[in-house]
């Protein structure tokens, strides 16, 4: 199994979040991007990867939660 540090996967969905966008250049709806992040949390928790993507409220995945929150509010 591949390791990857909290950070650097953090860094890398919250730029994930912001590159969304339909193939007819709209964004996706905050629910839409919620359900990933869920799929996302699912995949993670079921190869016992010790954080939670949202549920958490420390420092792991802050720029994820942080760049959802931004976009849920645009």
């Amino acid at each position: 199994m591949h390791h990857i540090e909290v950070d650097v996967l953090d860094d890398y969905i919250s730029t994930f979040i912001l590159s969304l966008q339909k193939s007819n250049c709209t964004e996706y709806e905050p629910t839409s991007i919620r359900g990933i992040l869920g799929s996302l949390d699912r995949k993670l928790k079921r190869h016992r990867f010790p954080y939670s993507i949202m549920a958490g409220s420390g420092p792991q995945f802050s720029l994820t939660r942080q760049t959802y929150n931004d976009k849920k509010k645009a």
